[in-house]
């Protein structure tokens, strides 16, 4: 599925350069002139006239050390996204116990802009219901995230993590639009398409009841047929 995305920018002209280090950015006048890098044939240099740096981020939490919060790889939350009595948390550095996964993962934490809005305002309301001894509700949902790529819309809907099977379910991976169901344990644990709206949003209701593998297939093969 990682080659099927990246085919699309491989339609536009961008090239996607795998398993190579990079060694140094190559300057002159103060201005980048391009990029060293190395690979299995030895170094070479890519010209460049602007370098975009991506290179991952991590929960800042260090000033949290001491604070007796548990914090691994983020803030650690129950279901409620309370981290301690009447401490809550929520958005990337939030990691829960999300009722929908929480079989397959004990905790999760989603840097999706999505998550982080929702969270924020069931945080709020949880923090209300604290304030005034009423009973909290859990955060369970379906993490979701989408980006427009060029001319195509990239969608996914739960988790891709530790998937025993992914088998397209609609469209064609060599059109570039597509649709792809993933398995884990014998169900349904997330959809990823390729400019599919209307098959993705509509699985985030199989998603929500662990709709059971084959039953998804069969909802799949209805939809094409």
């Amino acid at each position: 599925m990682g080659i099927a995305a990246t085919a699309i920018h491989a339609t536009q002209g961008v090239a996607i350069r795998c398993n190579v280090r990079v060694q140094g950015i190559e300057t002159h006048a103060g201005g980048v002139t391009g990029v060293r890098i190395s690979d299995a044939n030895g170094e070479s240099v890519v010209t460049a006239d602007v370098v975009l740096v991506g290179i991952g981020v991590a929960p800042a939490t260090q000033w949290l050390e001491g604070s007796g919060l548990t914090v691994n790889d983020g803030v650690v939350c129950d279901a409620h996204l309370q981290a301690a009595p009447g401490v809550f948390a929520a958005g990337d550095v939030a990691r829960w116990v999300n009722g929908l996964y929480s079989d397959l993962e004990p905790t999760m934490r989603v840097e999706h802009w999505t998550t982080a809005a929702e969270q924020g305002a069931h945080a709020a309301r949880n923090i209300l219901a604290h304030l005034n001894n009423t009973p909290l509700v859990p955060y369970s949902a379906v993490p979701f995230f989408w980006s427009d790529q060029f001319t195509s819309r990239i969608q996914f809907l739960g988790r891709s993590t530790d998937a025993e099977e992914i088998r397209v379910v609609a469209g064609s991976v060599d059109e570039g639009k597509f649709a792809a169901a993933y398995m884990r344990a014998g169900r349904l644990v997330g959809v990823l398409g390729v400019s599919m709206p209307k098959v993705v949003m509509p699985s985030r209701k199989l998603l929500e009841v662990h709709t059971p593998w084959q039953a998804a297939l069969e909802h799949y093969a209805g939809i094409a047929s």
